[in-house]
Parts: structure tokens; C-alpha cells; sequence
């Protein structure tokens, strides 16, 4: 299921950067920078998702990842 997920996660990224970067003949030589700027903010996000799925509380039935014994 994580890599299924991360597949579309990161295909969900690149198209919300695309989309913040705008049309790219549009955004001139910024461009790679924005999308950049927009993939690495993206992916931070992501990763405090991840350090979040490895903090649940036991019991906490909402947590993908179950707590280790």
C-alpha cells in the first residue's frame, strides 16, 4: 500500500507544482527554481507526515503504521 501511495503522492506533487509554477513559457527562466522551491516544500510536508505516522500513540486506530511492541 506506501508504495502505491507514494507513487501517486508524488505524482499528485508534481502536478500541483506545475500548477503553481504556471504556464512555463510563461515564467521565464524562474521557472526550474519555482518548481523546485515548490517540490522541496511539498516533500518537507510529506516528511512530517511520515515522522507522524511513526509518533502514534498505541491504540490510536487512525495510524497506518502499527506501534512496535
Amino acid at each position: 500500500l506506501l508504495v502505491g501511495a507514494q507513487r501517486a503522492w508524488v505524482a499528485f506533487r508534481d502536478a500541483e507544482c506545475a500548477f503553481q509554477g504556471g504556464p512555463p513559457d510563461m515564467a521565464g527562466s524562474m521557472y526550474p527554481m519555482v518548481i523546485a522551491g515548490c517540490k522541496e516544500s511539498l516533500t518537507n510536508n510529506r516528511l512530517k507526515d511520515f515522522q507522524g505516522y511513526l509518533d502514534c500513540q498505541e491504540g490510536d486506530t487512525s495510524c497506518p503504521v502499527p506501534t512496535a511492541p
